[in-house]
């Protein structure tokens, strides 16, 4: 006899076959049965009658590496029926926290009292496991945060020594139980990494059966789009493995209209052998920092040394020209809202162009001055998708 029954429920038992109407006996930790129950009894009966039953989603890009550790019920997944959490992506991570990436870690965490007690990649899921949370978690390691553990903001290519010591590293993640590693070749560091440095990392991920999930070079707003796909998947045939192409989307003026051919791109990908997927969420703005509105090659050591940059008046030409365009290809500054800024809570709700009449400043003023405040930390949501797209 079951010890629990959801009855009455339509199921989506997971394969693709049509809704259909079934029970569900649960003894211990064990789905036991699966058809009719209406002659069966059971210490806990759930009634689902015009609910549906299913396994339990997997989110396979998520940002929980601090809000599981804070709030290990994890309500607003489990509300929403997220049994497992794929994390960190997009390169940024809470571990190895050593070097440069220590402080980092430290400024992350620090508003939500959490002491950094671990330093390298299985500490960190240590900790993790320590705190419980409710649903199941796929861990994964940080290439930016490995680079900046190393490197430190540095765009420079690695030296042997630094491309044994990042590898080392991803192997220690690996080996502690990280299912792949994940780049942000958006942001710094991470986007410093040449083809030639990923695939070296992506070797040792290959060794435990990993995989390689990215954050593009570009999403159309950032370079060529296309050739952010072709670098995506020339990194995994160099490495052998499979793909995962983060929150795939077409982002920015340059990009609209053109989700097909990216489509076309991967799926001809698949046709000759590259393990490659793909996930996407289904509304129109992204999340990101405000930093991404500024090239990269500025934000070269980090948050000071991109205020220096811009007391010359050479850089400062070069980076405010830069900004334009990006700004202008996303839309303008009244399709960004800044969703986090410590220092002024007020902001937030409001567009960079309502910072902006504000502050009675030109918007890439109002852009730095953000960040000079906030020591770079912006957080902003970009309404900069077309519903065709998606």
């Amino acid at each position: 006899m079951p010890e629990v029954i959801i009855r009455g429920g339509r199921l989506a038992d997971g394969t693709g076959r049509v809704l259909r109407r079934a029970d569900i006996g649960i003894q211990g930790d064990t789905i036991s049965h699966i058809g009719k129950l209406d002659e069966e009894d059971a210490r806990t009966i759930i009634d689902a009658k015009g609910l549906v039953v299913s396994p339990g989603f997997i989110d396979v890009h998520t940002h929980s590496d601090i809000t599981l550790l804070v709030n290990p019920r994890a309500e607003s997944a489990v509300r929403q029926g997220v049994t497992t959490q794929v994390f960190p992506n997009c390169g940024i991570g809470l571990a190895p926290a050593v070097g440069a990436a220590l402080q980092d870690v430290e400024e992350r965490t620090r508003p939500f009292g959490i002491e950094v007690t671990w330093r390298t990649v299985g500490e960190y899921f240590r900790q993790v496991e320590a705190a419980r949370p409710s649903v199941n978690v796929v861990p994964m390691v940080a290439q930016g945060t490995v680079r900046m553990a190393v490197m430190g903001y540095s765009k420079d290519p690695p030296s042997r020594a630094q491309m044994a010591e990042m590898k080392a590293h991803v192997e220690e993640a690996m080996q502690s139980g990280a299912r792949g590693i994940c780049s942000g070749l958006r942001y710094v560091p991470s986007g410093y990494a040449s083809v030639d440095e990923l695939v070296e990392l992506a070797k040792i991920a290959k060794r435990y059966g990993g995989l390689y999930a990215t954050h593009m070079r570009s999403e159309g707003d950032d370079g060529d789009w296309f050739s952010a796909i072709d670098e995506a998947l020339a990194i995994g045939r160099g490495s052998g493995v499979p793909v995962q192409i983060s929150h795939l989307k077409a982002l920015g003026s340059e990009a609209w209209g053109k989700s097909a051919k990216a489509l076309s791109l991967i799926r001809n990908a698949r046709r000759n052998a590259v393990d490659v997927m793909v996930d996407q969420y289904p509304y129109t703005a992204t999340s990101s920092t405000l930093f991404v509105l500024f090239p990269q090659w500025c934000q070269e050591g980090g948050v000071s040394a991109f205020l220096e940059r811009l007391a010359d008046r050479a850089q400062e030409g070069k980076i405010r020209a830069a900004f334009a365009t990006t700004l202008a290809m996303r839309g303008g500054g009244s399709r960004m809202t800044v969703s986090e800024y410590a220092p002024v809570r007020s902001l937030e709700g409001k567009t960079l162009t309502q910072v902006a009449k504000l502050k009675d400043a030109p918007e890439f003023e109002t852009a730095v001055e953000l960040l000079r405040g906030s020591k770079g930390g912006v957080s902003m949501t970009y309404h900069v998708l077309e519903t065709a797209d998606i």
